[in-house]
């Protein structure tokens, strides 16, 4: 009966430290699943940090090439403001040009005017000297 009771009591004792290992491997298991959760929560926490950082970045580079249109804009309308300025120019001495023609005009006119009186006054001189 020794044999028999110290061999179901070692047997017994083998049982008994094969259920401690596989409570301590539950106990590991749960203790990791714990620890995963926090670390998965962080991750997800860094992850969307990354994403708010990327799409600041994105908002940034935007706010860049909306403000680099808008400066390419106002130098347009710059160059376009000194091209006006420059055809106002040009059509103030065109205008200039056509005064001074009329005036050239109205001179040649005036003595034309003058030399048809003289015209007529040589006429009129003529054919009183033939008179006389």
């Amino acid at each position: 009966m020794i044999n028999a009771e110290s061999g179901w009591q070692f047997t017994m004792a083998r049982f008994m430290l094969a259920v401690d290992g596989i409570i301590t491997t539950v106990d590991s298991s749960i203790s990791a699943v714990n620890n995963f959760i926090p670390a998965m929560t962080r991750f997800m926490l860094a992850d969307d940090r990354i994403m708010k950082a990327v799409n600041s970045s994105i908002k940034a580079v935007s706010n860049i090439i909306l403000a680099v249109r808008r400066f390419i804009f106002a130098v347009s309308s710059s160059i376009n403001a000194v091209n006006n300025f420059i055809l106002a120019v040009r059509r103030f001495i065109l205008a200039v040009n056509s005064f001074i023609l009329a005036v050239n005009n109205f001179i040649r006119d005036v003595g034309n005017f003058i030399n048809a009186v003289n015209n007529i006054i040589l006429a009129v001189a003529s054919q009183v000297s033939w008179r006389e």
